[in-house]
């Protein structure tokens, strides 16, 4: 059985490959959360906040 790790590195990988701008694009892995963490934070406060702002901030902005 494959991890979520390797999982979310296969997608990001098909995403990236042949992109036109893959520089907008990150794999980030939070240790120790799964998916659904990321939905609601789970019981650790998983949410990379400051991650995500600062993704924000460089490409959206």
């Amino acid at each position: 059985m494959r991890s979520q790790a390797d999982s979310g590195k296969d997608a990001f990988a098909d995403m990236t490959d042949g992109s036109v701008n893959p520089d907008n694009k990150e794999l980030y892995i939070v240790p120790g959360a799964t998916r659904c963490d990321l939905y609601d934070g789970g019981e650790g406060d998983f949410i990379p906040w400051d991650k995500i702002e600062g993704f924000f901030a460089r490409y959206i902005a």
